[in-house]
């Protein structure tokens, strides 16, 4: 049986957000574009199937650091890009953004393994960990971004180029997949 170690969990969560949120533009606006706040329905379906390439990368990362220590079903990995993207749409339809990262980061980060019954068995400070951590590392992806705006205005050129749009998209996940993967791997070990 692989061991579970989180210098893997962490690489892996690095790798799947990196990975996906590099594509993510040029799947999301290589068709349709930029747009601003209302999104046509071509615009909607493109960022849709972009948010599901990105759960499904973000999915099978995770399963590959997790599926032996907690004897995941590779058929799981299915909920990620599904909750991710409900997650991520509800947040953008009840007031837009950062909501919509606020309330998807976490889910993409932590749904494939989060109600395993060895997370379950966790005292609450634990499970608070576990879910939190990816929280948290998009607060500061969010932080992170905000300060590179106020020097760039990056967040008002981003719909002019798919480049600057990825660069956008990566100054988010990154914080995110480095500083969740770190904070919940401390619950991940400590369940196992």
């Amino acid at each position: 049986m692989k061991q579970f170690t989180r210098n893997d969990w962490l690489l892996k969560n690095f790798l799947g957000f990196a990975l996906s949120y590099s594509i993510y533009s040029l799947l999301a606006h290589g068709y349709t574009g930029g747009h601003d706040y209302e999104l046509s329905f071509a615009q909607f379906l493109t960022h849709t199937v972009a948010l599901l390439v990105v759960g499904s990368i973000v999915g099978v990362a995770q399963y590959s650091a997790l599926s032996e220590s907690y004897n995941l079903r590779s058929s799981k990995i299915i909920v990620v890009p599904l909750f991710f993207v409900a997650f991520f749409w509800i947040g953008y339809y009840l007031s837009g953004p950062p909501l919509d990262i606020i309330l998807g980061f976490p889910v993409l980060g932590s749904v494939l393994w989060i109600f395993d019954d060895k997370i379950r068995k966790l005292t609450m400070p634990y499970k608070i960990l576990a879910y939190c951590g990816f929280f948290c590392g998009a607060l500061v992806g969010g932080m992170v971004l905000t300060l590179i705006d106020t020097q760039t205005g990056i967040i008002g050129k981003m719909q002019d180029s798919i480049g600057l749009h990825t660069i956008m998209w990566l100054i988010l996940a990154l914080p995110t997949a480095v500083i969740g993967g770190w904070i919940s791997g401390i619950s991940i070990k400590k369940s196992l």
